[in-house]
C-alpha cells in the first residue's frame, strides 16, 4: 500500500510541474491535460514493470538511496538536453513548444525513475558503468 500511495505522490508531483511549466509557456489547458495523461500511461507501466519484479517495501532511506543512485547514473540525460537545448538556440532560436517539451521529457524520465526506485531495479551492480568496469578488469587480468 506504501508504494502505491508513494506512486500517486509521484504521479501528482510531476503533473503539477508539468502543468506549471506548460502555464508558463502559457499552453491551453486541455493541451496540459492531455499530456499529463500520456505521461500516466508511461508511469503506470512502469509500476507495473517494478510491482510484478517485487512486492517489498523499501523504507524511506533507502527509496531515497535507490532515487540518489538513478539520478547520479543518469546524470547525462538532462545536460545533453541542455546541450541540445543551447545549440538551438545559438543557432536558429528556441521556441516555447521546444523549451517545453524538452522540460517534460525531463519531468517524464526522472518520474519514471522515482517509479523504478520503488522496488530495487535500480542498484550499482545492475548499471551499464558498472557492467563495462567489470568487462574491462576481466579483460585486463586475463
Amino acid at each position: 500500500m506504501r508504494n502505491m500511495l508513494r506512486f500517486i505522490g509521484i504521479v501528482v508531483l510531476s503533473a503539477l510541474l508539468m502543468f506549471a511549466l506548460g502555464s508558463f509557456y502559457h499552453f491551453s489547458v486541455t493541451k496540459n491535460l492531455l499530456l499529463i495523461a500520456w505521461s500516466l500511461m508511461f508511469y503506470l507501466t512502469a509500476f507495473l514493470a517494478v510491482y510484478k519484479h517485487s512486492k517489498e517495501v523499501l523504507s524511506a532511506k533507502e527509496y531515497a538511496r535507490q532515487f540518489w543512485l538513478f539520478a547520479k547514473y543518469t546524470s547525462l540525460v538532462p545536460i545533453m538536453i541542455v546541450l541540445v537545448l543551447l545549440y538551438d538556440l545559438l543557432t536558429s532560436g528556441v521556441s516555447s513548444f521546444m523549451v517545453y517539451f524538452y522540460g517534460y521529457i525531463v519531468i517524464t524520465y526522472y518520474a519514471i525513475g522515482a517509479i523504478l526506485s520503488l522496488g530495487r531495479l535500480v542498484s550499482v551492480e545492475k548499471s551499464i558503468n558498472h557492467k563495462l568496469k567489470m568487462l574491462f578488469m576481466k579483460k585486463g587480468h586475463s
